[in-house]
């Protein structure tokens, strides 16, 4: 089997570790910006959910779920914010993947929110 560019062989028994923290920051991929999250990226290349015969069964309903939830969430609570400064979120103390320790949000429902205004 060819090994192409930025390919590197291992032998049975050679230790492995996927940088789950370098998902989406290929900067061949995204040359503007590649350090950044950004979720309106046109080209959202990923390996998230495996790839052939890897892939996983569960991925329609893990993006569904992440859909609904997602939207459910942003329409009962349009005012949703963050309810610390952005510089006092402390990351996770992990290379493996991206995140905080905690994040503290402020929630109003809709009707409290129009309520409000």
């Amino acid at each position: 089997m060819a090994c192409g560019r930025g390919c590197s062989r291992s032998t049975a028994g050679d230790p492995i570790l996927v940088n789950y923290s370098a998902v989406g920051r290929d900067p061949e991929l995204h040359e503007d910006r590649p350090e950044t999250f950004d979720l309106a990226r046109e080209d959202k290349q990923h390996l998230s959910f495996g790839h052939g015969p890897h892939f996983c069964l569960g991925a329609g309903i893990a993006r569904a779920v992440a859909t609904i939830g997602l939207s459910t969430l942003f329409e009962r609570f349009p005012e949703l914010n963050l309810a610390v400064e952005r510089d006092e979120l402390q990351p996770l103390p992990t290379f493996i993947m991206n995140g905080h320790r905690a994040l503290p949000v402020r929630l109003a429902a809709a009707a409290q929110a129009a309520d409000a205004a």
